[in-house]
């Protein structure tokens, strides 16, 4: 056996790099260890994100079904009351023997773009738009443009003898 002058060196030297080797190997398995900590985090992230992305996909789907079948009440509702109105307009014009269909009422005053009292601008033209309502037994309202510019009609109508209908204008705006 070889023996040494500085053997306490020898040993520190042995203890320290001893104690080198189990400190590089325990901070090695910590970096393992670390490293199944950040993919597990990172897993865990993406599953987050994924969700999340998922409930927000449901959540826009959801409140568009809620905005339709809003718009389907509303449309329901104005419906029944236009019904409502219709019946008791079309009992009104019967009463005055009147036989037809009341759009026969909408067509006569869509095919007389003649009584918008406006003048279309920039080379347009004034005709009726599908807005046409009738309100009562005597009044209808219209909307009307030229592509342009557009208004709102309130006309009173009436038959005569012949039972052709007749239009008067009550009122007549610009918009």
């Amino acid at each position: 056996m070889i023996k040494l002058k500085n053997q306490p060196i020898l040993w520190i030297a042995v203890v320290l790099t001893l104690a080198l080797v189990l400190t590089i190997s325990f901070i090695a398995n910590l970096q393992g260890k670390f490293g199944e900590v950040e993919a597990a985090f990172k897993e865990s992230q993406q599953n987050y994100e994924d969700e999340r992305a998922e409930w927000e996909s449901i959540k826009e789907n959801l409140t568009d079904e809620i905005n339709k079948l809003n718009s389907a009440l509303e449309e329901e509702q104005q419906s029944i009351i236009y019904k409502q109105h219709e019946y008791t307009t079309i009992h009104h014009l019967k009463a005055l023997g009147f036989e037809s269909s009341p759009i026969e009422i909408v067509e006569d005053l869509r095919s007389k773009p003649e009584l918008i009292p406006f003048d279309g601008v920039l080379g347009g033209t004034m005709f009726f738009h599908e807005e046409v309502l009738i309100l009562t037994h005597n009044w209808v309202f219209a909307s009307f443009e030229d592509g342009h510019i557009g208004g709102y009609m309130i006309l009173e109508y009436s038959f005569d003898e012949e039972k052709d209908i007749q239009w008067r204008i009550i009122e007549a705006e610009l918009f």
